[in-house]
């Protein structure tokens, strides 16, 4: 994208679908409440930075919820067979 630039950042984390999808539906089991699919992948991205020992605040904006991808993320089910769908 040109609008990036990419050199502001000091690292860029991947974080697959599957990979959000296991975090929203980790914090609507644990916190009730219901996330997008981006908050997911930040919040999941954060986790991998405090599992490398990177110290320091975190400050995370989730600025969208759930209530699009219900049909998709499926709470109760652990496995993601509603994945496929979402693609």
């Amino acid at each position: 994208m040109k609008w990036v630039r990419y050199g502001n950042f000091d690292e860029i984390i991947d974080v697959s679908l599957e990979d959000a999808i296991k975090t929203v539906r980790e914090v609507a089991k644990t916190d009730g409440i219901l996330i997008g699919l981006s908050g997911g992948a930040v919040l999941h991205a954060v986790k991998k930075l405090a599992e490398k020992g990177i110290k320091g605040i975190y400050v995370v904006v989730i600025p969208d919820h759930g209530y699009k991808y219900l049909n998709y993320l499926n709470i109760d089910n652990t496995n993601n067979e509603h994945v496929e769908n979402y693609r």
